[in-house]
């Protein structure tokens, strides 16, 4: 006989808490014996209508490309100032219609030592929900009709985020999405981002009484990994015990990412380089060489099938500046 949903959830729970979480387990969420019937288009009302309730705060980190830049002052341009970066489908039609295509990637990308912005410009991270939730926030997304379908397709976690305030999270107080300057590299966000996002914690630590659970997504998990080591250099183990509950990791490139090899070396970058309408492969390999963070994502050589992976190669800076100079 088929089990019911509701028997799946039961069972998938027991799991769950025996060979997940062992016997010591303090759940995401407050939760009654009844499991949701996992389909339909809202899950956060599910969960929601069957007493499901929030537990544990949680912090949110997007990846490569997926927060939403703002250019806060050009003095090389002045309309780009206050003018969203990406992902703004209006001004990347505009600019490669008009041929000001060079002039987005210069304010897109990094200077030649890969440390800063491009001299003249200033670039700010749009916070919040906003910021990472949905990318493409440009005049295009108010055509009436294609504009909504354009801005949903251009999800990162607002689908997510949504859920979740469905079930009963609040923004700003136990659930916080942390967009971050994805151009930069790992030594460049302790001193731009770490320290705004360790107060958060903290605060957030203190308001609900609770650790928090990070969550990452591609990149982002990448960071919260480097932001974990760097606390535990800064103010020891014990304030990772006492201020993180877990780490959750979804569709982490632990290992590198083969897709920014194709955009480092040929400029194939889809769906920016789809039949170069947008991007030439000139302009996206000249942007993916100029954001430190690719390197964060070249991947290592390693021997996947031994119990104990094992790393072989590991391309190097000085590598990277002989075959991509600057």
């Amino acid at each position: 006989m088929r089990d019911s949903d509701d028997d799946r959830g039961r069972k998938l729970k027991r799991h769950y808490q025996k060979e997940v979480c062992g016997t010591k387990t303090v759940p995401l969420f407050h939760y009654p014996d009844r499991a949701p019937v996992m389909s339909g288009r809202s899950l956060g009302k599910r969960f929601k209508s069957l007493g499901y309730s929030p537990n544990l705060p949680i912090f949110m980190l997007p990846g490569y490309c997926s927060s939403v830049l703002k250019v806060k002052t050009s003095s090389v341009e002045a309309k780009w100032n206050n003018t969203l970066l990406w992902c703004n489908s209006y001004h990347l039609a505009k600019c490669r219609a008009t041929g000001g295509i060079d002039s987005w990637i210069h304010h897109m990308m990094l200077n030649r030592t890969l440390n800063d912005s491009n001299e003249g410009v200033e670039i700010e991270v749009v916070e919040g929900s906003k910021g990472c939730g949905y990318l493409d926030m440009g005049g295009l997304t108010k055509v009436p009709g294609f504009g909504s379908l354009l801005k949903r397709a251009s999800y990162v976690l607002g689908p997510l985020i949504e859920n979740l305030e469905e079930i009963g999270y609040t923004e700003d107080y136990d659930l916080f999405a942390c967009p971050f300057d994805f151009r930069v590299a790992p030594g460049k966000l302790e001193e731009t981002f770490f320290p705004t996002l360790t107060k958060k914690i903290e605060k957030c630590v203190r308001d609900t009484g609770k650790p928090v659970v990070m969550l990452g997504h591609s990149m982002g998990n990448k960071a919260i990994h480097y932001y974990l080591h760097y606390m535990e250099k800064e103010k020891g183990r014990s304030w990772i015990d006492s201020h993180i509950y877990s780490f959750v990791a979804v569709g982490s490139p632990w290992i590198g990412a083969p897709k920014i090899l194709r955009a480092l070396v040929s400029g194939a970058a889809d769906p920016l380089d789809w039949k170069e309408l947008v991007l030439t492969y000139k302009n996206a390999y000249t942007l993916a060489r100029r954001m430190a963070s690719s390197l964060w994502l070249v991947p290592e050589i390693v021997d996947v099938y031994t119990d104990n992976l094992r790393w072989y190669f590991s391309c190097s800076l000085i590598d990277y500046l002989l075959f991509f100079p600057l």
